[in-house]
């Protein structure tokens, strides 16, 4: 009994970690060219609540998805302009995004709280794989979606790592005075993937509203975008990392369901705490590698600076 209480623990975390991974996917692309977000909570309420909306008004969810994808690129391209092209703090920009996606997301999607997802997203087996005994439950019978999420550290990967398109990148966000005199466009590439990173988290809000709860209500993420920004740094900015810190952080979401499903004596506030108290562990141990070994720092050197021509 015991073992299959783990069995669904770990399920549970994976269920839980597919949309911090999607999340953090989109994060780690805007900042590996030098934009820091930290509104991703409220781009993901938007994705929720678009993907939502559009999957019931066209009858269809892939529409659905496309939908999500579509509201949280133009949702943070409003945060690319503040930042890139005009130049606005990126912080205070970020806290705008985060406050402004919370009351519109509730605004827009009130005629829809409550209601059930007609459409949602399907569930997969992986012939073969799903019948291997104790994991294939685990690993192999899930929304379509997590094995979308859990391959798109590794496409980053290939083309960041193995690409000249990917050593642009790299470029941007660690030197972009040096990519700007060598030919590359500083604020369209940056402006591209902050949209195109604002794609991939709208779609981690449209995996809770269409897949997990498959309903709507406000303020649904519950802090997920938060730790999604965690997981970017508690992997070093290496996409492949995402995965483990994803799920990681998808087990301490998962305790509370552990503790329901065992009868733990534990009281519900402290494993509703931890995955927070470990965003804030991860923050302060990324400070103090940094302090004491810069050399270690993985962050790329023009995170969160504005970018000028001649700078």
């Amino acid at each position: 009994m015991e073992l299959e209480l783990w069995q669904a623990a770990l399920l549970q975390a994976i269920v839980i970690g597919s949309p911090i991974l999607l999340a953090a996917s989109g994060e780690l692309l805007g900042q590996r060219v030098g934009v820091f977000n930290i509104g991703i909570e409220g781009v993901m309420l938007m994705g929720a609540v678009g993907g939502f909306m559009v999957a019931a008004e066209a009858g269809n969810v892939v529409v659905g998805l496309i939908g999500a994808a579509a509201f949280g690129a133009g949702f943070v391209f409003l945060f690319g302009l503040a930042t890139v092209v005009l130049r606005a703090n990126q912080v205070v920009a970020g806290f705008g995004l985060w406050l402004l996606g919370l009351g519109l997301s509730s605004q827009i999607g009130r005629p829809y709280t409550g209601k059930r997802a007609e459409h949602p997203i399907d569930h997969w087996e992986i012939p073969g794989l799903h019948e291997i005994p104790w994991v294939g439950d685990i690993l192999f019978e899930h929304l379509w979606l997590a094995y979308v999420a859990f391959l798109i550290p590794f496409f980053i990967a290939l083309v960041m790592f193995r690409t000249r398109h990917g050593l642009n990148i790299r470029s941007v966000g660690e030197d972009p005075g040096s990519a700007d005199a060598a030919g590359v466009s500083v604020i369209a590439w940056r402006l591209a993937y902050v949209v195109f990173g604002g794609a991939l988290i709208g779609l981690s809000g449209a995996f809770l509203s269409l897949g997990t709860t498959q309903n709507w209500t406000p303020f649904m993420t519950s802090g997920l975008g938060w730790i999604g920004l965690a997981v970017v740094i508690f992997a070093g900015w290496r996409p492949l990392l995402l995965i483990v810190g994803a799920y990681l952080f998808g087990g301490l979401r998962a305790l509370d369901f552990i503790a329901q499903s065992g009868g733990w004596n534990v009281p519900p506030e402290i494993l509703t705490m931890l995955p927070f108290i470990g965003t804030v562990a991860v923050l302060i141990l990324g400070a103090w590698r940094y302090r004491h070994r810069p050399d270690a720092g993985a962050a790329p050197r023009a995170l969160g600076q504005a970018f000028f021509r001649g700078s």
